[in-house]
């Protein structure tokens, strides 16, 4: 109401990879369950060496799917090493907000909270 712009803070997933990935049939849900996909490489490499994990604890991917042919994803990976911050645990808002989202029971409150809203300036 005042136009005053108050600082967040620091964010609480950070973005860890990016991948741009062509596929013959677009993979509209579970691109993480590939077995050749980035996390699914990396849960492989932790079991094989558990002392020299590099996996975040919570992992929460955004999958921006382009049509084609050919098809093409946008592949964005985020990381939180503190479950804390997206439990619930640590009483903040913003983990409460967070636990419902990534921990709830059903897509309700998902679908009407995830709002992805692509700018393009030039084109």
């Amino acid at each position: 109401m005042d136009n005053r712009k108050i600082y967040a803070g620091s964010p609480i997933f950070r973005l860890f990879a990016t991948d741009v990935i062509e596929t013959d049939i677009p993979i509209m849900s579970g691109i993480c369950l590939h077995p050749k996909e980035r996390v699914q490489l990396a849960l492989q490499r932790e079991r094989e060496s558990p002392a020299s994990s590099d996996m975040p604890a919570y992992v929460f991917v955004v999958n921006i799917a382009m049509p084609g042919p050919p098809n093409y994803h946008l592949v964005f990976y985020y990381g939180v090493d503190d479950m804390s911050k997206i439990d619930g645990s640590d009483g903040s808002p913003s983990s409460k907000l967070c636990q419902e989202f990534f921990f709830g029971k059903d897509d309700t409150f998902r679908n009407n909270t995830f709002k992805l809203i692509p700018q393009i300036i030039e084109g």
